[in-house]
């Protein structure tokens, strides 16, 4: 029975995080999100999975930003299915096969930003990508429709961290609520 409640509590000290221990994930998310572009996103609609590649943007909440053709099959797919897995890849890793690793993913709902909030996501994006506006002009200036590319919003709600660099051994895999990075 003694061994019982031991696990038991070992169990549910693993979903408690100390605020040193949030403040360390922090960092290590920022750290590692800013010399991040690009987002791998997972969709389902029952069938057929799919996942996509785009660049992406964020905020201080931990919410991602992307934009895509309303037409790609995964923009058919969130509008029935808004549920999304992301996974978040540095590409300037230079690592060989057996060294530790560093490896971010997210499961969350996306949206589409409406009024005030669709503003805050396209400064957002801008911001990250100073050139996008050039691009938009591009677009403009060749008659192309604007209006089937849309802004998505993934609002997320648990990451999964996975780091052999920062924490020890056993306790590489961190599954947090994004609810409890924001406290």
């Amino acid at each position: 029975m003694i061994i019982l409640m031991e696990k038991l509590f070992s169990l549910m000290g693993e979903q408690m995080f100390s605020k040193e221990k949030i403040k360390k994930i922090k960092e290590i998310l920022s750290n590692y999100l800013i010399n991040c572009k690009l987002i791998q996103v997972a969709v389902a609609d029952g069938k057929n999975p799919s996942i996509f590649n785009c660049w992406f943007s964020y905020d201080n909440k931990f919410n991602f930003y992307f934009i895509s053709p309303e037409y790609a099959n995964h923009s058919k797919i969130l509008k029935n299915n808004p549920n999304v897995a992301i996974s978040i890849t540095d590409t300037q890793l230079n690592r060989e096969f057996g060294q530790d690793v560093l490896g971010i993913s997210f499961k969350g709902k996306t949206k589409q930003p409406k009024g005030k909030e669709l503003l805050l996501a396209y400064v957002n994006f801008l911001k990250r990508y100073p050139k996008v506006g050039a691009y938009i002009k591009y677009i403009s200036n060749k008659k192309l429709d604007l209006s089937l590319t849309k802004i998505y919003k993934i609002e997320t709600n648990k990451l999964i961290l996975y780091d052999e660099i920062n924490f020890e051994e056993g306790e590489e895999r961190q599954e947090v609520d994004i609810k409890d990075l924001m406290r």
